[in-house]
């Protein structure tokens, strides 16, 4: 059933035909913020997008659109200073064998 509906939407949306007048003109953008973080190393980060577009319609269903974004990506990590002065390797092999 749900393959059915599916499919019958995909041909519903594909036959689908809006005429939009010459001369039409549209503003649509983008907005985004993303935010990872990783626990293993202590670090995470912060991403913001902003992306506005204008557009115009110079004949039926063809046009020129314009875009100019902004993007800023902020890293907040913590580096570990490692402290090797403790490590004796030829103790750590000799415990393997």
């Amino acid at each position: 059933m749900k393959k059915i509906t599916m499919l019958s939407a995909l041909l519903f949306l594909s036959l689908a035909n809006a005429q939009v007048p010459k001369g039409t003109q549209f503003v649509s953008g983008q907005f985004g913020f993303f935010t990872t973080k990783d626990d293993s190393n202590n670090s995470s980060s912060d991403s913001y997008r902003f992306l506005p577009t204008y557009g115009y319609f110079f004949a039926p269903n063809w046009a020129v659109a314009v875009s100019a974004g902004y993007r800023q990506t902020i890293d907040h990590s913590t580096t570990r200073n490692a402290n090797f002065e403790n490590l004796n390797l030829e103790e750590a092999v000799s415990k393997e064998r």
